[in-house]
């Protein structure tokens, strides 16, 4: 099924230089999904916010 994955990192103070990787992964035939976000910043790991959303449409 065709899927829309959803992923936003916000970074407080200064808005610092940031890398966002997200990955879906299901299992089987496309019922149980996984959802993996990770935000990194660079500088000194200031605090950060990360939403993530997975869309599945019917198929």
């Amino acid at each position: 099924t065709t899927r829309y994955l959803y992923c936003t990192s916000v970074n407080t103070v200064n808005q610092t230089t940031r890398y966002l990787y997200c990955t879906s992964v299901n299992t089987v035939n496309q019922t149980t999904r996984y959802l993996y976000c990770t935000s990194v910043n660079s500088v000194n790991q200031t605090t950060r916010y990360l939403y993530c959303t997975s869309v599945n449409t019917a198929n």
